[in-house]
């Protein structure tokens, strides 16, 4: 269908605001000047500078004020979608995506599915506006399905997959919890970890390691115990199993936030005197324990920014790799103890 006069005025307009030829917060031409420029009628100059105003892009002033530029674009310039499970870290990755995305010009659509089989989902939102994807957690194995920009975050493809990738760094947030320990003089020290078969948690757990063979443990690895997620029952085994090999066992460090919630509540219920940490700063309620934050808020950021990146050069993916440094938060919860 051809374009009205009126239309065309307005595209044409919009795209000079867009390229910055009518920058924000200056004065917009006026219907007179627009009519003379375009060749156009007067009535149809207002009704195109009319259109801008109620796209946002334009405000009119009052007593003679005039028009004035109030912003360069229309909101939304697309959607991203996001996928994830509704854990508390994932929200605080979310929040780093939507803030940036946001600063773009961009929506974000939130999905949680119940499945990890979401093709017929994929495939409606790869024939819809969305422009790109930032996949959280387990649903990882879809950024390479899309045809569209997609980046990964909490999770590592299991082969040499082109997607591009942000994470914490994991093996250096262990290392790092690992150090501090040490350095406050505990030596009696057991491994818990609810993900044995997680790859992001045995980034972990070789961080631990390799702290501890640094500080002279010959056998590191006997100090590992392991449980199910978000199992209480299996936490109060371990713990047993750990007094079993070690009853003055002082610290239990955790490798993520499930496992520290678990082992605390067994620790308590046997009214041990055992400092539990954890592994992501995401515990609620009032226990704070020295943990790893990974400012996931930052990470969200960092993906969602790749994936404007992407978008704007029209890529899906470089196989890009990122990792944020994790930092050891509320370490004075681990108690100083002698090295004797």
């Amino acid at each position: 269908m051809k374009e009205s006069k009126t239309q065309q005025l307005f595209r044409q307009l919009r795209e000079r605001i867009e390229s910055g030829i009518y920058p924000v917060g200056s004065r917009f031409p006026s219907e007179y000047l627009l009519a003379d420029e375009f060749e156009v009628n007067k009535k149809t100059a207002n009704k195109a500078v009319d259109m801008l105003v109620s796209t946002g892009l334009l405000r009119r002033g009052t007593g003679g004020a005039g028009t004035v530029v109030v912003k360069n674009f229309e909101f939304p310039r697309g959607q991203i979608a996001f996928f994830s499970v509704p854990s508390g870290y994932c929200m605080r990755i979310l929040t780093g995506v939507q803030k940036c995305a946001l600063e773009y010009g961009y929506a974000v659509t939130v999905f949680f599915p119940e499945t990890t089989d979401c093709g017929e989902l994929l495939a409606s939102l790869v024939n819809s506006n969305v422009c790109g994807f930032v996949f959280c957690s387990q649903f990882g194995y879809l950024a390479d399905k899309t045809g569209l920009p997609a980046v990964l975050v909490d999770h590592f493809p299991e082969n040499d997959s082109p997607v591009d990738v942000l994470n914490t760094n994991d093996h250096l947030g262990g290392k790092l919890m690992m150090d501090e320990v040490l350095r406050r003089g505990h030596r009696k020290i057991a491994v818990y970890s609810s993900g044995r078969h997680y790859p992001i948690r045995q980034f972990r757990i070789a961080g631990f390691m390799e702290s501890m063979r640094n500080a002279g443990f010959t056998s590191p690895q006997k100090q590992i115990f392991y449980g199910t997620a978000f199992d209480d029952q299996s936490a109060t085994e371990a713990l047993a199993q750990i007094l079993e090999q070690e009853v003055e066992t002082s610290v239990i460090v955790c490798d993520a936030d499930d496992a520290a919630c678990s082992m605390l509540k067994a620790v308590r219920k046997q009214k041990k005197e055992i400092t539990v940490t954890s592994f992501g700063n995401s515990l609620n309620g009032a226990d704070r324990l020295a943990a790893i934050e990974q400012f996931p808020e930052k990470l969200g950021s960092a993906a969602c920014r790749r994936l404007m990146h992407n978008i704007k050069a029209g890529i899906h993916s470089t196989g890009y790799r990122e990792l944020i440094a994790p930092q050891v938060v509320y370490q004075d919860e681990i108690p100083v103890i002698s090295c004797n």
